[in-house]
């Protein structure tokens, strides 16, 4: 087996076996430029599977907090986050 090899097959088991949610708080600003990172890289056509998945989720957990909060400017700016013709 290669060190590569070993590597993946360490970082899986510690993955398996570490069953407690990872914890944190993020500002809002903190989370809305996340989500923006976030929605860049879905466009980008490599990134797909569980990686995309995981991405498409916390955006789409970013976007229920401000619709939670009638922050309309920013789900717009969200909405134009998945819109490659507001790219600028």
């Amino acid at each position: 087996m290669t060190r590569e090899e070993d590597v993946t097959a360490a970082v899986d088991e510690e993955l398996e076996r570490i069953e407690a949610p990872i914890t944190f708080v993020l500002r809002p600003v903190a989370a809305l430029t996340l989500a923006g990172i976030m929605q860049l890289a879905c466009r980008h056509p490599g990134f797909s599977g569980s990686p995309r998945d995981v991405a498409r989720a916390f955006i789409t957990h970013v976007r229920e907090y401000f619709a939670d909060h009638d922050a309309v400017a920013v789900l717009d700016v969200l909405d134009r986050g998945d819109d490659p013709a507001e790219d600028r």
